[in-house]
């Protein structure tokens, strides 16, 4: 078995592989952003925010929890041949849930959607037809991907990613620029790069998929693990998207693109705690599952946290002049979402860490429960002030969900946990970093212009400030012994 190689050095490699792989192919609109503001209105924006809403619904059908059941028991897995008849077993439950899935959904949807989405629902044909299509046409490639992650071999991810970007992107701008077909336009340029990047991976893994022999016994405990994330999945489509549903009642779909464009600034968190947590979570399972190595694993754990906390405080002193640069002018005011929305970021690194030390030791149902609670709470929060505040109302609702999570995930997992956490420390820096960001909010907010020298210059200090802090408390990943040895000596010399 390919063992990951331990230590922060070979992390941020495959981090860095990882980001990039994640970053291309779903940064798509956030990379055409300067050019599809002009060919994309607000209300394009709105469609396709609630597209991505009941697609997300879709993937969590038709996903069940195969995924985390398939890294659960990989690394149990010895010889070649376990691993093929393993890849095979959950990929034909793959399969088979995502075709009822999708034939659930085909007669639900027509029916549901004016439900969810009110006086202006969204269309079943051709949008509700792109919601299913798509993360059904992903569904093939889904555990070959996972499997390349497993077996630490980062550059096929990367090369795989990669090409699909390509694909999509051009297949985007012939529909959009040239075509001018709108929202409709870029489904269907994603749809063309889904469909091929799905014959591609059916080839290369001919091999290990078709074969006459599946473990019904595999795709039993596989059902019986991952089932209890169903809900957890659940919970979490509503903590992600509830907001969505409540902008789209209260006020108009052109508020639901506003929130949705403050969203995508968003994204380069999102790729850093994907990418980080697509090389961390194979570990994570190998040094915690095969070498019980738990004093390492917590130790770089917290160092790697506290280097997302330092990331997410530098993005938001620079977020409001980056919309700027890249938006029309009719986009700008959506700096406001994203100041809020990075708040969210710090808790979802947390939970990342939480999620994962929780299912080592089998406790998927108290993730279950833990993300219960947090759609509960994310779906209250969301009717007092979405109803009242609007688009802010629900970037504040999402950071207060955030918090639930990781407060009531965070009290199992400290139990157990075998190793003795340096909470007071912890805490003292998660309320230093919010102390940070909440200044710079304010800065934002009161500020007239994103260009201000004297604002861009308090933020940068903070920054600096929050830097050394976490360096002082050691939750920061030393940046140059994860340098390769001959860079390291540059440096120092």
């Amino acid at each position: 078995m390919n063992q990951p190689q331990d230590g922060l050095r070979g992390l941020a490699k495959d981090a860095i592989i990882y980001g990039i792989a994640d970053f291309a192919p779903r940064a798509v609109n956030f990379a055409l952003l300067p050019l599809m503001t002009r060919f994309l209105s607000p209300k394009d924006y709105g469609i396709l925010s609630l597209v991505q809403m009941v697609s997300s619904i879709a993937e969590i059908l038709f996903h069940c929890g195969a995924e985390t059941a398939f890294s659960r028991f990989y690394p149990e897995a010895k010889a070649e041949s376990e691993k093929n008849l393993l890849l095979r077993s959950i990929y034909l439950q793959l399969i088979l849930q995502g075709i009822l899935g999708s034939l659930i959904l085909s007669l639900l949807l027509p029916y549901a959607l004016p439900i969810l989405f009110g006086a202006e629902p969204l269309p079943f044909w051709p949008y509700g037809f792109a919601a299913i299509f798509l993360p059904l046409l992903y569904l093939t490639s889904s555990i070959a991907l996972l499997q390349a992650r497993m077996e630490r071999k980062p550059k096929f991810y990367l090369w795989f990613r990669l090409a699909t970007f390509g694909i999509s992107i051009l297949g985007i701008i012939y529909f959009v620029v040239v075509k001018k077909h709108g929202a409709w336009g870029s489904l269907k340029g994603q749809m063309f790069a889904a469909a091929l990047s799905a014959v591609a991976l059916l080839w290369i893994f001919k091999s290990q998929l078709f074969q006459k022999r599946i473990d019904w016994a595999t795709i039993s405990r596989s059902v019986r693990y991952g089932f209890p994330l169903f809900s957890s999945q659940a919970s979490n489509w509503f903590f992600a998207f509830s907001d969505r549903i409540f902008i789209q009642r209260y006020r108009t779909t052109e508020t639901v693109g506003m929130y949705q464009m403050g969203s995508n600034f968003l994204l380069p968190m999102d790729f850093l705690i994907n990418a980080i947590n697509f090389a961390w979570t194979p570990r994570f399972f190998h040094q915690s599952i095969g070498k019980k190595d738990y004093e390492s694993l917590t130790r770089d754990s917290l160092k790697i946290v506290g280097a997302v906390f330092v990331g997410i405080v530098g993005y938001m002193a620079f977020l409001r002049p980056l919309i700027t640069l890249m938006t029309f002018e009719s986009f700008h005011i959506a700096y406001r979402i994203g100041d809020i929305l990075a708040f969210y970021y710090a808790t979802r690194i947390l939970w990342c860490v939480i999620s994962n030390g929780l299912s080592v030791h089998d406790r998927t149902g108290t993730i279950a429960r833990v993300t219960l609670i947090t759609g509960i709470a994310q779906v209250a929060s969301n009717f007092f002030l979405i109803s009242r505040f609007g688009a802010l109302g629900a970037a504040f609702s999402t950071v207060t969900a955030g918090i639930v999570r990781t407060v009531v995930g965070g009290i199992p997992f400290v139990k157990t946990w075998p190793v003795q956490l340096p909470l007071k420390a912890f805490f003292f820096f998660c309320l230093c970093v919010t102390l940070a960001g909440g200044t710079i909010l304010i800065i934002d907010f009161q500020s007239s212009s994103p260009w201000n020298l004297s604002a861009l210059a308090l933020k940068l200090a903070i920054f600096v400030g929050v830097y050394h802090a976490s360096r002082y408390l050691g939750f920061m990943i030393p940046i140059l012994s994860i340098l390769p040895p001959s860079l390291r000596k540059r440096f120092k010399g």
